[in-house]
């Protein structure tokens, strides 16, 4: 499937994606596809009336969406990742150390919900989903929070994990696709582009 994919695509009408995160940049280069990544131009909140998995939908949604005008014949993908704590709680990205510690502190010994949704719109066609994963922690002593704070790994991370870092010996068991706990659901990703 992957090869007939990206016969569609090409240097000079290639995938766009909304989206200047470095682990996504990546995954779609180990893809193959041919694509240029543009920051999106949506501005980002939560509706709290909302669950975890229409935010991410909207989320991803608007950003594709926000490409549309400046990249009219092009096939746009939006995508965002939500993580979710067992307790129900949305952690965003740490802002700060103090933060990251206690975010950690809150992760021991649970398990967490990792939520991406993926938008993709081409011509006037508009296809989104999203795919759910989850992470179960090992107990953290403090010790072991502050070894994880020292690598920095927390920063500008979602729930402040960073899934291929070196902080993930502190996992103690994943469920679902691995990809979309790095933040670009893979398998979602490809069904839809095939849909589209």
């Amino acid at each position: 499937m992957l090869s007939e994919l990206t016969h569609h695509f090409s240097k000079n009408s290639p995938l766009i994606l909304a989206s200047k995160s470095p682990q996504r940049i990546r995954i779609l280069k180990m893809l193959g596809i041919p694509f240029v990544s543009v920051e999106h131009e949506f501005e980002e909140f939560l509706d709290h009336e909302l669950s975890p998995e229409k935010n991410v939908e909207m989320l991803a949604e608007g950003k594709a969406q926000s490409l549309v005008k400046k990249y009219p014949n092009s096939c746009i993908v939006g995508i965002d990742t939500l993580v979710v704590s067992e307790s129900g709680k949305i952690l965003g990205k740490p802002q700060h150390k103090e933060e990251a510690r206690e975010m950690f502190r809150e992760k021991s010994g649970k398990k967490e919900l990792i939520i991406s949704g993926i938008s993709i719109i081409k011509d006037n066609q508009k296809i989104t989903a999203h795919e759910v994963s989850s992470v179960e922690f090992m107990e953290f002593s403090e010790a072991d929070i502050e070894k994880i704070l020292e690598l920095n790994e927390w920063k500008n991370k979602s729930g402040g994990i960073m899934i291929e870092g070196k902080s993930s010996m502190y996992i103690e068991s994943i469920e679902g696709n691995f990809w979309n706990i790095v933040g670009f659901p893979v398998p979602t990703f490809l069904e839809l582009l095939k849909s589209i």
